[in-house]
């Protein structure tokens, strides 16, 4: 009996990680490390970077998790720890600036139609929401796939892993360097759906301060994938986006794509922990 309350509880808490699953984030408890010292990285789900609990990593097929170091990379996959608590720990030997990717995915699963097009809606998606809405299915079978980046600095901020393109199916990708920039300078993401910009995505930036205030701006790309703003506030910073399309396998109704991308700005080279 408990086995089978067990199931019941994580497949609905399946189901709720791919209809809130763009707001996967992947984050290290300190954006400005020292040589010597340790990352420890976070895989954390959250309501537009409030309410951050932890989650346990799912790996996707093939498991992919690397660190970006210059033209270098470290398979981190067999560093995963068990645990919740902290994906991974790692000691930093060498400055620089370093990309960390993961690709998180999940199996198909039934949604209510309502909440999807909700969301459909919340993310600008609205054709799509349309078509949906038309619909007389009351649960929509969705595959889901999030691809995350996070950017960090040990010692100094030298090297141009910033604008790396792993080749994420949904990739956000930063053009300038954050932690080369001063307060209120400009800064652009491009955003890629298959290796090509993708015009009109929502993108949503949330910086968190160091009180926890969320500062939330909509961000909409343009022609080339481009979206602006500027850093305006010291604290943590995250890119957010969603991509959806119905699938063209009869397996699954829609299929679904999202990105996250954090680092952090200040200007004085440093941050209280992100814990």
């Amino acid at each position: 009996m408990k086995t089978r309350y067990l199931f019941i509880f994580c497949f609905l808490f399946v189901i709720g990680l791919v209809v809130k699953a763009s707001d996967y984030l992947l984050i290290p408890e300190n954006f400005f490390l020292h040589k010597g010292e340790m990352l420890r990285l976070h895989l954390q789900m959250a309501e537009y970077f409030d309410k951050q609990k932890e989650v346990d990593y799912q790996p996707a097929q093939p498991p992919k998790l690397f660190m970006h170091e210059g033209s270098k990379f470290v398979d981190l996959k067999g560093s995963i720890k068990d645990t919740g608590a902290v994906l991974l720990s790692y000691k930093m030997e060498n400055s620089g600036l370093y990309l960390v990717e993961l690709t998180q995915s999940y199996p198909a699963v039934d949604i209510d139609r309502g909440a999807f097009i909700r969301e459909l809606d919340e993310d600008g998606l609205t054709k799509l929401s349309e078509k949906a809405n038309a619909g007389y299915q009351q649960d929509i079978r969705i595959k889901y796939i999030a691809y995350l980046k996070t950017l960090f600095i040990v010692d100094k901020p030298s090297g141009d892993v910033f604008k790396k393109e792993v080749g994420q199916e949904l990739e956000l990708i930063m053009d300038q360097n954050p932690y080369k920039l001063k307060y209120g300078d400009d800064i652009t993401a491009t955003v890629k759906f298959k290796g090509k910009p993708l015009p009109n995505a929502h993108v949503d930036l949330l910086v968190k301060t160091s009180t926890g205030k969320v500062y939330p701006q909509r961000l909409i790309s343009d022609d080339g994938g481009h979206v602006f703003f500027k850093v305006s506030l010291e604290g943590n910073y995250l890119l957010r986006t969603i991509n959806i399309e119905q699938s063209k396998s009869k397996d699954v109704d829609y299929e679904k794509w999202a990105a996250a991308y954090t680092f952090a700005f200040s200007n004085t080279g440093t941050l209280p922990p992100s814990y």
